[in-house]
């Protein structure tokens, strides 16, 4: 979530404790974690800046197509722009700890045994 420049945690904790409350209604929704003063997305420390998580319930307590990670990203999408006070962006972390939504990953094939090079393109082709 993000406020307007100088607006204060409180202002800030008031916003978030409404996006809090919206996602407490959705049965999906276990729990929620605020962190009021902090910006994912700059890693920068403001005091119009919050950052949320959400922890769902099982998948086995989500079964229903409406209970799934996306479908809730979009009901919180919705709920989130009838605050005026702020931009509320909600979006799922990347399921691999570095890897972002938008990137992707590199890696290196080395040839530890002398192999050529047609070898080696045809491992990293496979």
């Amino acid at each position: 979530m993000q406020l307007p420049d100088g607006a204060s945690v409180a202002r800030t904790s008031e916003v978030t404790k409404q996006v809090e409350s919206q996602l407490k209604q959705m049965p999906a929704v276990e729990h929620t974690l605020s962190i009021i003063g902090f910006s994912l997305l700059d890693g920068a420390s403001e005091p119009n800046n919050a950052f949320m998580v959400a922890r769902l319930k099982p998948f086995a307590d989500r079964k229903a197509a409406a209970d799934s990670a996306q479908a809730l990203i979009r009901r919180t999408f919705g709920a989130g722009s009838q605050i005026r006070q702020a931009n509320v962006l909600p979006f799922n972390l990347p399921p691999i700890i570095g890897l972002s939504t938008s990137g992707g990953f590199e890696y290196q094939l080395e040839a530890l045994e002398g192999q050529d090079p047609a070898a080696m393109g045809s491992v990293a082709g496979d």
